[in-house]
């Protein structure tokens, strides 16, 4: 765990439910693919929900280099409808999925695709833009998170597969925010506060989340929002020696308030360095 938060910044909880599942994985790897033992544990299904730029995709990312697992990153908004029965793209998934096990099958500790199965992660980034309806009837979203549970429940072709859904819930948020805000006499401006408060499943069913497909995941995890003090320690501890920039207190204090008010996370902070950086080496080219 002290190696992966060096990799990344806070998120105790979500760290915890990934190295869960890594665990699972690797003991139904074992127990089937190396005892010939049935499986005596489902494959977790999690959904990780924090704001825009608090870094679901990093963290699962940086999990899977940390630990060589196989993983597919996805972005939901992509399973457009096809106009034929399977709606998602499952044969571009399919073709994703044999493209990762025969790439990890060329490594020596897997021995079968099966064993590679047995192992992978998808990562379906933007989970939540499904419970957007786009029709009256919101028949479409309907039918295209019928075909995820079409993909999570096919034990024959996607057994073994553990997944991980992300998303912002910006809706559900700023929800709770007018309904606090409502009864708040306005000692408590910021949003921040309210971001901390615990979403429910009757939040994500309201954001348009059909009761199947919320019925399959097994765990559900909020990444921690961070304050502009946890930007500041980011910015100093981590992404300035990174970037070999020496800044003064002031300078630090204003890209610090730029990102925190920017609505993007620390996301903003590279930015911010990126476009210091490529004026520092254009003067000292130039």
């Amino acid at each position: 765990m002290n190696k992966l938060n060096e990799m990344v910044y806070g998120h105790a909880q979500a760290k915890k439910m990934l190295t869960v599942l890594l665990k699972r994985s690797q003991d139904r790897y074992y127990n089937k693919c190396v005892m010939n033992l049935p499986d005596y544990k489902d494959t977790l299904k999690c959904l990780i929900i924090g704001p825009s730029g608090t870094g679901k995709t990093h963290l699962i990312q940086s999990f899977s280099k940390l630990h060589n697992f196989p993983l597919i990153c996805v972005d939901a908004t992509h399973f457009m409808p096809t106009g034929n029965s399977d709606g998602v793209n499952i044969k571009q998934l399919k073709k994703l999925i044999d493209e990762k096990c025969q790439e990890y099958l060329k490594r020596p500790e897997y021995h079968s695709a099966e064993g590679v199965m047995n192992q992978l992660v998808i990562f379906v980034d933007e989970f939540d833009k499904l419970g957007i309806c786009f029709e009256s009837s919101g028949n479409w979203n309907k039918q295209v998170q019928s075909n995820f549970l079409t993909m999570i429940d096919n034990k024959e072709e996607f057994s073994g597969i553990s997944w991980v859904f992300a998303g912002a819930f910006a809706g559900v948020f700023e929800e709770k925010n007018r309904q606090s805000n409502k009864n708040s006499i306005g000692f408590f401006p910021s949003s921040d506060v309210e971001c901390k408060k615990e979403i429910t499943d009757v939040d994500i069913l309201k954001a348009g989340i059909i009761p199947e497909m919320l019925g399959r995941i097994n765990l559900i995890v909020q990444l921690d929002v961070f304050s502009e003090e946890d930007f500041k320690k980011v910015l100093v501890e981590r992404l300035l020696p990174k970037y070999r920039l020496d800044l003064d207190e002031a300078a630090i204090d204003a890209i610090v308030a730029k990102a925190y008010n920017s609505g993007q996370g620390i996301r903003s902070l590279t930015r911010q360095l990126e476009t210091l950086s490529i004026d520092i080496e254009y003067s000292s080219t130039f």
